[in-house]
């Protein structure tokens, strides 16, 4: 019986791994190489597959109340993304954002499995402690490349992005949770649907978007762009 749940978690483990590597070099691929339109017409249609198929699992059709936060999220974090992947002078906040979260959520998943003892929430059973400084960690490293070594920024960012990153994950999982689901759809193996990728970049996203006019000028220092 260990082994059996043993490889079911490698074999989820590798199906996660190839699909966040496939699906990272074709969106960077887009964003670097290709017009914008076209990377807005992908997150249209991730959106859409959202609302239509993984959406009515966590949200069924019977919860009004459910269905008009949908305006709210995911919709209006989608909309976020989209004004700042089309206007020039915010695509530098769209690409911090699309880099840390994924990096808080690596660092998160990969210290949390290797060392993960203390439950962080009931929300989440699977989520600890360890796993997040391990996410802290991963968001450290990261954002100097971005912003340098200036020491403000570091100590308001870093905190504030994995917070705001795991509330965005515990968020969706409090709603999965509700209906009594373990993932809203199917469509990326080793995940647990779109929107189980998208859950601490909508929070990020949203976070960013609010700071953009501190983010702008700070952002402006780099060369990473």
């Amino acid at each position: 019986m260990r082994l059996s749940v043993m490889s079911s978690t490698i074999r989820r483990f590798v199906e996660r791994l190839l699909t966040s590597i496939i699906l990272g070099t074709l969106f960077w691929g887009i964003y670097l190489f290709c017009p914008a339109r076209l990377l807005t017409f992908l997150l249209a249609a991730a959106l859409l597959e959202i609302l239509i198929f993984e959406w009515p699992v966590i949200c069924p059709l019977r919860n009004l109340s459910c269905w008009l936060a949908a305006p709210f999220y995911p919709v209006l974090p989608f909309l976020a993304m989209v004004q700042m992947n089309e206007q020039l002078i915010y695509r530098p906040i769209f690409f911090f954002a699309f880099v840390l979260a994924p990096a808080f959520d690596t660092g998160s998943y990969l210290v949390g499995k290797t060392f993960g003892r203390h439950s962080l929430s009931v929300l989440s059973p699977d989520k600890t402690w360890e796993g997040f400084f391990g996410g802290v960690l991963a968001v450290l490293f990261i954002l100097p490349f971005f912003i340098g070594l200036n020491v403000l920024a570091l100590m308001f960012l870093t905190p504030a992005i994995s917070i705001v990153a795991l509330a965005g994950d515990l968020f969706e999982s409090w709603f999965k949770r509700r209906v009594g689901v373990k993932d809203a759809g199917f469509v990326l193996p080793g995940h647990g649907g779109l929107l189980d990728r998208f859950d601490s970049i909508i929070a990020v996203v949203l976070f960013c978007y609010l700071l953009k006019d501190y983010l702008v000028p700070l952002l402006a220092t780099t060369s990473i762009f």
